[in-house]
């Protein structure tokens, strides 16, 4: 019997730590969690292969801007910029749904952040290697 009147001995929250002896969570995990560590892996895929084009270009010596290389190039950086900027606002999206893992939303965030700072730091190099 309970001591409070309103109270009973049937476990309601399945969330309750308190009478186990460890703590299994049983709750899903995000899938706007999911999608954004899978737009992570997309967007450094993307930077990783517009990074190789940007090499193959500069080594050849001065590149036109009809070429369709660096029309590809830009493509893929500005491509990756956008997936990493969507996988991020997805990532803090997940963050807050409270019946979720926040496991792979945690992840998508921090990867897309470091996605997103390394493609800001490429350009910064590329504008500042002319000078």
């Amino acid at each position: 019997m309970s001591r409070y009147d309103d109270d009973d001995d049937f476990e309601d929250d399945r969330f309750d730590v308190r009478r186990r002896r460890f703590y299994a969570d049983d709750r899903p995990h995000s899938g706007q969690g999911i999608v954004a560590v899978v737009l992570a892996i997309l967007a450094a895929i993307g930077a990783g292969v517009a990074t190789v084009f940007a090499v193959v270009l500069d080594a050849g010596g001065p590149v036109d801007d009809d070429d369709p290389l660096t029309i590809v190039t830009v493509l893929l950086f500005a491509g990756a910029g956008l997936g990493g900027l969507g996988g991020l606002l997805l990532g803090f999206a997940a963050m807050f749904q409270s019946d979720r893992k926040p496991t792979y939303a945690v992840t998508g965030v921090t990867a897309n952040a470091l996605i997103l700072f390394g493609i800001v730091v490429l350009i910064c190099m590329g504008i500042f290697s002319d000078m």
